[in-house]
């Protein structure tokens, strides 16, 4: 069975005098997932939640929620709620009251409210909070009261825009598994802005990587890391070795790379042309060590630094090429390689992602 879509956006862009902000922007959104706009600072994702919501008219284009057009509906008439970076909790009002605020807006029974706000307190973990001020709280339990809010009213769509920036990297974890839960529990569908690679790739069912206002991927994490499209949907999602050449030749089903004018990485044939540009992408955790002489993609490496981080050891090193390279090892490669001058690295060909062109 084909699953609904809930939010939709028909070539939507949106403007600022002459200044395009967003453009041509179309999206499909499936009810009860997480999907999260990822993208650098001025991109264009907040821009986009906030047309969504309402908050921003749409310069052209349409916007559709569960199948209903919502030109000329106002924000406050969407069937949407809305966490902000700055949970925007009522600093003079009550745990309790922030969360029952929308309810008391729409003036239900006070038996209802009452219920209602005793199950979000449940759902939320903040039994026994409710006489306290924002003031009296922390982040990260001023971030719940503000899931709770936006919550109560049951929306179809909740969207958050960089809800956990103000947390630690700590609370920021814990967090992004509550958040996770939370949403599996209620099967509310989340749209999610943030610019924290991390915490799209632990939260997201998919990802939508934005830049200047435009899509330049739309995937599952896994593919998003382990299949980008361009150079930069490669080196803005994790930690990755790019190098980029051009073709020299294709014999016996390989190609040959050439790369900073002194060494040659080998691929598998893929129809690729002579001349033809490409861009080679290799995670840190796929440059192996390895002390067998290998046929092709073997490097002479020397250790610059190191930084160890209680699982692994991020190793950058120099050879030949003109950018340092970054590796990912385990305690016991590490151990194999750390008092040796000069050491080899090798990458096979799954090891490789390959983009052609100048993507």
């Amino acid at each position: 069975m084909e699953s609904k879509v809930i939010v939709k956006l028909e070539n939507v862009s949106k403007s600022y005098g002459t200044k395009n902000v967003v453009k041509n922007f179309n999206l499909e959104v499936y009810e009860g997932e997480i999907v999260t706009f990822l993208g650098p600072s001025g991109c264009g994702k907040t821009t986009v939640l906030r047309m969504i919501s309402g908050l921003e008219p749409v310069t052209s284009g349409k916007i559709f929620i569960d199948g209903k057009d919502m030109n000329g509906i106002e924000a406050m008439d969407r069937e949407v709620n809305t966490i902000f970076q700055s949970y925007a909790l009522f600093p003079h009002l009550s745990v309790y009251d922030n969360i029952a605020f929308g309810l008391k807006m729409k003036k239900e029974k006070k038996g209802n409210i009452q219920k209602k706000v005793k199950e979000m307190l449940k759902l939320v973990n903040l039994q026994g909070y409710e006489k306290r001020l924002p003031h009296e709280l922390s982040g990260g339990e001023q971030q719940r009261v503000a899931i709770a809010r936006a919550l109560i009213n049951k929306p179809k769509v909740l969207l958050l825009d960089e809800p956990l920036s103000a947390l630690d990297k700590k609370l920021k974890k814990q967090m992004r598994v509550e958040l996770k839960e939370l949403q599996q529990k209620l099967g509310i569908t989340f749209i999610y802005v943030t610019h924290d690679q991390s915490e799209a790739l632990s939260l997201s069912d998919r990802i939508l990587l934005m830049r200047n206002g435009s899509i330049i991927q739309l995937a599952t994490p896994y593919e998003l890391y382990e299949h980008p499209k361009s150079k930069f949907a490669a080196d803005f999602i994790g930690d990755a070795n790019i190098f980029t050449g051009e073709i020299l030749g294709v014999s016996k089903g390989l190609a040959n790379v050439l790369i900073d004018d002194t060494f040659h990485i080998i691929l598998k044939d893929d129809g690729y042309q002579k001349g033809e540009s490409v861009t080679i992408v290799i995670r840190p955790e796929n440059m192996n060590v390895t002390t067998v002489n290998k046929e092709y993609n073997l490097l002479d490496v020397e250790m610059k630094n190191y930084s160890y981080d209680g699982a692994y050891y991020t190793v950058f090193a120099k050879s030949s090429l003109k950018k340092d390279l970054k590796l990912l090892l385990t305690k016991e490669k590490f151990a194999n390689i750390q008092n040796k001058k000069i050491w080899k690295v090798f990458f096979d060909f799954d090891d490789m992602v390959v983009i052609r062109g100048n993507k």
